[in-house]
């Protein structure tokens, strides 16, 4: 049976209205589950992104001021020492000196000494330098007079041995065989006188007996004939032992004396060729020794009159007088000084005795560690707190820091006092405390030091760290420099930039 339209269209509503009602929990049903789904998507990213969050760090700058806090002694800029260097004289003992921390004057006598000795010595030693003075000079004279006769004794000893060469050589060609004949002819001329007395009396007597003369008058003559035989007789035994004598001992004897003369003359010239120049030799050298000693007396002497100009020691400035020397503003000498610094002590050569400083030159002495070395600078701002002064306080800068290590094993820090500065009582040895400002900055990137890392066994060993990735990347290795560390923080001076990120533990 067929429905009108009218009554169709409310069935139709009705049915639609069944349907919904009947489909509408699998509706409802699918919306939870989408919704439920991305409930749990959303609570898994945010699990990731705090798990994220958890192992990386965001940089930032943050306000950094490191300080280096240390003891310090006050020592002066300006300061005399003073130091005996005397060359010859080592007895310096005190006759007066002005007390530890006296102020003085420059130009006020601040130490004396004994000079009584000295002044002896001084004494002597012009004396002794007047008779070394003749002794050099009659040395000189000598030393003329045998260079002018040294040539002249050559001379003499070569011609005289030339002359007895020559005498040797003409006896020996001429002399020796004249005299032998001179002694056979006078020989011969005695036989001969004898065999005319001989034959004169033998023709008298034959005479004689034949003529008519008287018998005295014979005589007379016969006698004196006889004895004029009697004399060439013994004038002719004369001759023969005198012949002998020459023949065997005159001649050979007057020979051998002329072969020993020419000996002795030609060892004599060997000897003074030898002999003189040596002989003058050696007076020259005694007359250059006696001239270095007079020398060596008159530096002396000279050493001696400057070293007693020492022993009177005047200010050289104005300022308190300290006994013995300072080192690094610690005066540790004191003790000893004041032992020997007394009337009748001794003191030491080229060594410290007196410092004479000036008060109102000061700087600023201390040590530091070797791992403190290199934080420090030239031009780092210094605050300083005397000791001496209640409250008070100085500024200043650091000068220098030496890099040689101490006996203590540390380095020493100077500081430069600001300039125009009220040091009051403050004087060099005193003690201060001070903070050196090394470094300050409203921005300066910190990070924990565990999130800095080093291969210790790598070649590239440097400092690195990690820079965080994104989704579906690899975390990246970033090198770093890094600088000052506070607490469990560490500074990074170059590789990162404030908003990086970066691991907090390697990946």
């Amino acid at each position: 049976m067929l429905l009108p339209v009218s009554a169709v269209r409310p069935l139709l509503a009705l049915t639609a209205i069944c349907f919904f009602i009947a489909s509408a929990p699998i509706v409802f049903a699918q919306e939870g589950d989408a919704k439920e789904s991305q409930e749990a998507e959303k609570t898994s990213e945010e699990e990731e992104k705090e798990k994220k969050e958890e192992t990386s760090l965001t940089v930032e700058t943050s306000e950094l001021e490191m300080k280096l806090e240390t003891n310090g002694r006050f020592a002066a800029t300006e300061y005399d020492e003073v130091i005996l260097t005397p060359e010859e004289w080592s007895s310096l003992k005190v006759e007066r000196v002005v007390a530890h921390g006296a102020e003085v004057t420059e130009g006020d006598q601040i130490l004396k000494l004994e000079v009584e000795s000295l002044d002896e010595q001084i004494q002597d030693l012009e004396r002794s330098l007047q008779s070394s003075g003749l002794s050099l000079r009659l040395a000189t004279d000598e030393l003329r007079f045998l260079k002018e006769s040294t040539a002249m004794d050559l001379e003499q000893t070569n011609r005289t041995a030339k002359n007895a060469a020559d005498d040797l050589e003409y006896y020996q060609t001429v002399q020796e065989e004249q005299d032998l004949k001179s002694a056979e002819l006078s020989l011969k001329m005695s036989q001969f006188r004898l065999e005319y007395a001989e034959e004169e009396l033998k023709q008298l007597q034959q005479m004689y007996e034949a003529d008519d003369l008287t018998e005295q008058t014979e005589e007379i003559i016969l006698k004196r004939t006889a004895r004029d035989v009697e004399m060439a007789k013994h004038a002719l035994e004369q001759a023969k032992l005198r012949y002998a004598r020459q023949t065997e001992t005159s001649f050979p004897r007057q020979k051998q004396e002329m072969v020993d003369q020419e000996a002795r003359a030609a060892l004599s010239k060997a000897k003074t060729v030898a002999m003189l120049p040596v002989q003058l030799r050696k007076k020259e050298l005694e007359v250059e020794q006696l001239e270095l000693s007079v020398a060596k007396q008159k530096q002396k002497l000279e050493d001696l009159k400057a070293d007693r100009e020492m022993m009177t020691v005047t200010a050289s400035r104005s300022g308190i007088v300290f006994y013995g020397q300072a080192k690094n503003g610690k005066w540790g000498e004191i003790a000893t000084r004041e032992k020997q610094l007394i009337s009748g002590g001794a003191v030491g050569a080229n060594q410290v005795i007196l410092t004479i400083v000036d008060p109102t030159k000061l700087e600023l002495v201390a040590s530091v560690d070797e791992s403190e070395y290199a934080l420090l600078e030239k031009g780092q701002i210094v605050s300083i707190r005397p000791d001496a002064i209640q409250n008070g306080r100085l500024w200043g800068r650091v000068k220098s820091v030496d890099p040689v290590v101490q006996a203590d094993g540390k380095q020493l820090l100077t500081v430069e006092l600001k300039a125009d500065q009220e040091t009051g009582a403050i004087i060099p040895g005193m003690t201060a405390k001070l903070v050196v400002l090394l470094f300050k900055s409203d921005e300066a990137i910190m990070v924990p030091k565990s999130a800095v890392f080093r291969d210790e066994f790598s070649e590239d060993n440097g400092p690195y760290v990690w820079l965080a990735a994104e989704e579906d990347e690899e975390p990246q290795k970033q090198s770093v420099s890094v600088g000052y560390t506070k607490d469990d923080k560490i500074q990074i001076t170059e590789g990162l930039s404030a908003g990086d990120k970066i691991l907090k533990k390697a990946p």
